[in-house]
């Protein structure tokens, strides 16, 4: 385990880690059930509800895996609520406008979701999301900007009440 993930050189024992993924694990618990409800409209031991909660299992896994053993940081990976939420009315608006099943949404939603996937990725890829508006880099810009206007403590107390009243 310390060769693996030079425990000592962050300061910490198997024991420590072990006691942080427990109470990890038990915060984060919940998504395990809310998410196949969130996601099935709450139809509990259905082949579709058994199915999202192995997937959720399975993906929260294989993320917390590829974290620990890849990138050899402490993090827990699940699937985010946002998201979820976000789906499950997209899937219930699209099977209530289409007069479809809510099972049959889910595929129409899916391709929604690899639509604004692929975007991100073009968008990344490209560089788009680090530059403002003038094609200066995001970064940049902060520095800039941190330069030019100082502190409030830098401008003095009476700056500061100004602002408060």
């Amino acid at each position: 385990m310390e060769k693996l993930f030079k425990l000592k050189a962050n300061g910490t024992t198997v024991r420590t880690e072990i006691l942080a993924g427990l109470t990890t694990f038990m915060t984060m618990a919940y998504i395990i059930a809310l998410n196949p409800n969130l996601l099935t409209n709450f139809a509990v031991g259905t082949p579709l509800w058994n199915g999202v909660f192995l997937a959720t299992c399975i993906a929260s896994a294989i993320g917390t895996i590829c974290m620990a053993f890849f990138a050899n940081k402490p993090f827990v990976m699940a699937p985010g609520m946002g998201l979820n939420s976000f789906f499950a009315v997209v899937v219930a608006n699209i099977a209530v406008i289409n007069e479809c099943e809510y099972e049959s949404a889910f595929q129409a939603a899916l391709v929604i979701i690899l639509v604004e996937g692929i975007v991100f990725l073009i968008l990344t890829l490209l560089k788009v999301r680090e530059k403002d508006r003038g094609g200066h880099s995001s970064r940049r810009a902060l520095r800039h900007r941190s330069r030019h206007r100082p502190d409030a403590d830098e401008r003095g107390p009476w700056l500061q009440r100004r602002y408060l009243l």
